[in-house]
Protein backbone atom coordinates (compact mmCIF):
# COMPACT_ATOMS: atom_id res chain seq x y z
CA UNK A 1 0.00 0.00 0.00
CA UNK A 2 1.27 3.35 -0.84
CA UNK A 3 1.63 5.09 2.38
CA UNK A 4 0.77 8.67 0.97
CA UNK A 5 -2.63 6.93 0.09
CA UNK A 6 -4.96 8.63 2.75
CA UNK A 7 -8.38 7.76 1.14
CA UNK A 8 -7.02 4.24 0.06
CA UNK A 9 -5.95 3.42 3.69
CA UNK A 10 -9.41 5.13 5.17
CA UNK A 11 -11.82 2.89 2.54
CA UNK A 12 -10.10 -0.39 3.44
CA UNK A 13 -9.90 0.27 6.98
CA UNK A 14 -13.87 1.51 6.77
CA UNK A 15 -14.27 -1.58 4.82
CA UNK A 16 -12.37 -4.04 7.24
CA UNK A 17 -14.31 -2.35 10.52
CA UNK A 18 -17.66 -3.08 8.77
CA UNK A 19 -16.45 -6.84 8.69
CA UNK A 20 -15.92 -6.83 12.39
CA UNK A 21 -12.20 -6.26 12.66
CA UNK A 22 -11.25 -3.71 15.61
CA UNK A 23 -8.28 -2.58 14.24
CA UNK A 24 -5.42 -2.31 11.63
CA UNK A 25 -1.20 -1.78 12.19
CA UNK A 26 0.72 1.01 10.61
CA UNK A 27 3.62 1.40 8.87
CA UNK A 28 3.77 4.97 9.09
CA UNK A 29 2.32 7.78 11.62
CA UNK A 30 1.04 9.30 8.77
CA UNK A 31 -1.57 6.31 8.81
CA UNK A 32 -2.75 6.71 12.75
CA UNK A 33 -5.28 9.50 11.91
CA UNK A 34 -6.96 7.52 8.69
CA UNK A 35 -6.98 3.88 11.37
CA UNK A 36 -8.30 5.62 14.29
CA UNK A 37 -11.16 7.49 12.49
CA UNK A 38 -12.30 4.38 10.80
CA UNK A 39 -12.19 2.18 14.24
CA UNK A 40 -12.97 4.37 17.19
CA UNK A 41 -16.85 5.13 18.22
CA UNK A 42 -18.39 8.42 17.12
CA UNK A 43 -19.72 10.63 19.93
CA UNK A 44 -23.11 9.87 18.69
CA UNK A 45 -22.24 5.93 19.12
CA UNK A 46 -20.64 6.64 22.72
CA UNK A 47 -23.82 8.65 23.80
CA UNK A 48 -26.43 5.79 22.63
CA UNK A 49 -24.09 3.06 24.28
CA UNK A 50 -24.65 4.93 27.45
CA UNK A 51 -28.58 5.58 26.68
CA UNK A 52 -28.70 2.14 26.31
CA UNK A 53 -27.15 0.98 29.78
CA UNK A 54 -28.95 3.22 31.70
CA UNK A 55 -31.87 2.39 30.65
CA UNK A 56 -31.64 -1.29 30.65
CA UNK A 57 -30.25 -0.85 34.17
CA UNK A 58 -32.98 1.28 35.11
CA UNK A 59 -35.49 -1.48 33.70
CA UNK A 60 -33.45 -4.44 35.20
CA UNK A 61 -34.24 -2.41 38.47
CA UNK A 62 -38.28 -2.68 37.87
CA UNK A 63 -37.94 -6.62 37.05
CA UNK A 64 -38.06 -6.51 33.42
CA UNK A 65 -35.50 -8.63 31.40
CA UNK A 66 -35.72 -6.26 28.44
CA UNK A 67 -36.42 -3.14 27.19
CA UNK A 68 -37.41 -0.96 24.12
CA UNK A 69 -35.00 2.03 23.51
CA UNK A 70 -35.63 4.23 20.87
CA UNK A 71 -36.75 2.14 18.06
CA UNK A 72 -34.62 -1.09 19.44
CA UNK A 73 -35.31 -3.74 21.53
CA UNK A 74 -32.29 -4.46 24.34
CA UNK A 75 -31.62 -6.99 25.78
CA UNK A 76 -28.20 -8.15 27.70
CA UNK A 77 -26.34 -8.95 24.35
CA UNK A 78 -27.26 -5.63 22.77
CA UNK A 79 -26.06 -3.94 26.63
CA UNK A 80 -22.59 -5.98 26.49
CA UNK A 81 -21.98 -4.96 23.08
CA UNK A 82 -22.81 -1.03 24.66
CA UNK A 83 -20.33 -1.99 27.03
CA UNK A 84 -17.70 -2.66 24.71
CA UNK A 85 -18.36 0.70 22.90
CA UNK A 86 -17.46 2.21 25.90
CA UNK A 87 -14.44 0.23 27.35
CA UNK A 88 -12.92 1.18 24.11
CA UNK A 89 -13.50 5.02 24.61
CA UNK A 90 -11.90 4.38 28.33
CA UNK A 91 -9.16 2.04 26.78
CA UNK A 92 -8.09 4.64 23.96
CA UNK A 93 -8.39 7.28 26.26
CA UNK A 94 -5.22 6.19 28.03
CA UNK A 95 -2.99 6.50 24.72
CA UNK A 96 -4.66 9.89 23.92
CA UNK A 97 -4.64 11.54 27.38
CA UNK A 98 -5.19 15.04 25.06
CA UNK A 99 -9.03 13.93 23.54
CA UNK A 100 -10.81 13.12 26.69
CA UNK A 101 -14.01 13.85 26.90
CA UNK A 102 -16.78 12.22 24.88
CA UNK A 103 -14.94 10.26 22.33
CA UNK A 104 -11.69 10.49 19.64
CA UNK A 105 -13.58 11.01 17.00
CA UNK A 106 -16.14 13.17 15.65
CA UNK A 107 -19.56 12.19 14.72
CA UNK A 108 -20.46 11.56 11.31
CA UNK A 109 -22.54 13.62 9.20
Amino acid sequence: MDVSDGEGLAEACRRVSNMGFQGKLAIHPGQLSAINDSFLPTEAEVEEAREVIRVYEDSLHQGAGAVKVGSRMVDAPVVEQARRVLRQVESTKILFDEKIGYSIRESEG
